[in-house]
């Protein structure tokens, strides 16, 4: 399909902006902003709370989406699917609700150093909590670290600073062969690639609508069934309650509403059903071919400049350095030629320990991006490394 008909969908573009920022968060399509705006606009009411048809309708399809967004990632259940703020805010659920509470003194927690913060801080935070060991280790190194004690392996899909892809399955036979529960996050891989969890083994799948051309504040975290009926929710608040018996017993309902408290956020829920239609619409599969062939354009490009590091496997995402030259000098230069794109350690703190490096460069690309683009961003480079160096 012509890439010029998939940017028509991105209204944001018209501003004449080169967005190279998708790992960030992705830009939006029209129809999944009309989407949103239409619950505000058209249906307003909340969920989960009336008794009259309007909110009985509007739940039913906010359950819909449920449903949904569970077949998109290969489950069979939608109970399994949780609907939560973010990424982070599904992490911080596994941790603090189930986690927590299988850890004994020997217990250790196994996570790699190419981990966005959000599925960093978490796990280290736990462990001080617990005083049990906390085991960071470089991403190849990671099936050599997980033994008897190891009760959960946490682990990126795609790395928001590099594009590196683990071996998921390698790493997921390795936490059978100990019996560690394992997580992944997803939220970066979910944007490029299908995944089918009927054909992955995993425990807890995070992501986050906003960086798959979704709405802001919607995270998603699945479970296997037996392993989220454990959970001990760690928010507390309306929705959740069946009922509160005469003798003060609170009566919690069954998953996923046990563990989503208080007000869900039904505009973003609404507005992502027009999210995964738009992936279905264009074939995820052939997207990332698309952008596979930017990716490999771009880093031709590097590499034909010179004097550059580039630190990224090949991908979606490119991570990069220009010798002798400070990232955050360099992004007023990009932010000259309205190039969107982000600099600095990229909340992935723990791949810079021991480096000299400080933060990178990175290109994220999306469905939008064209091979014009990205010769502006070269010859923005090669200003950059004339007036420098």
């Amino acid at each position: 399909m012509e890439n010029s008909i998939i940017r028509a969908e991105f209204p944001l573009l018209s501003k004449n902006l080169i967005y190279f920022d998708a790992a960030a968060t992705s830009l939006k399509p029209e129809s999944v902003i009309d989407k949103e705006a239409e619950y505000n606009k058209a249906l307003g009411v909340n969920t989960a709370r009336g008794t009259g048809l309007y909110s009985f309708n509007i739940t039913n399809e906010i359950e819909k989406i449920r449903d949904k967004t569970a077949k998109y990632i290969g489950c069979s259940n939608n109970n399994q699917i949780i609907f939560t703020a973010n990424t982070t805010d599904s992490i911080n659920l596994v941790a603090q609700s189930y986690v927590k509470k299988i850890c004994s003194k020997d217990s250790n927690i196994v996570i790699s150093n190419l981990e966005h913060h959000s599925n960093y801080v978490p796990w280290v935070e736990l462990c001080k909590k617990l005083d049990i060991e906390c085991r960071i280790v470089d991403i190849d190194k990671i099936n050599n670290n997980i033994d008897n004690e190891t009760v959960i392996t946490a682990v990126t899909g795609m790395s928001n600073l590099t594009g590196f892809r683990p071996d998921l399955k390698g790493i997921i036979r390795k936490c059978r062969e100990y019996k560690s529960k394992i997580i992944v996050d997803a939220a970066q891989l979910l944007a490029h690639s299908t995944i089918d969890i009927s054909k992955l083994d995993i425990d807890f799948l995070c992501f986050s609508a906003h960086k798959m051309y979704g709405p802001f504040g919607l995270g998603f975290l699945y479970g296997k069934e037996e392993l989220l009926k454990e959970f001990i929710p760690y928010k507390y608040g309306g929705n959740m309650v069946s009922y509160i018996g005469k003798d003060g017993i609170i009566h919690y309902k069954d998953i996923p509403h046990k563990l989503e408290s208080g007000t869900q956020n039904p505009s973003a829920i609404h507005a992502f059903g027009s999210t995964l239609t738009f992936l279905e619409k264009y074939d995820l599969a052939s997207q990332e071919l698309f952008i596979l062939e930017l990716d490999k354009y771009l880093n031709e490009g590097l590499k034909n400049i010179g004097d550059i590091t580039i630190y990224s496997t090949q991908g979606s995402i490119t991570s990069f350095n220009i010798n002798g030259v400070h990232p955050h000098d360099a992004s007023g230069f990009f932010d000259n030629k309205n190039i969107i794109l982000r600099t600095g350690n990229l909340c992935a703190s723990p791949f810079f320990i021991n480096k000299e490096e400080s933060g990178v460069i990175r290109v994220s690309l999306g469905f939008y991006n064209t091979k014009e683009e990205i010769d502006i961003l070269l010859e923005t480079i090669r200003e950059i490394k004339e007036f420098f160096l």
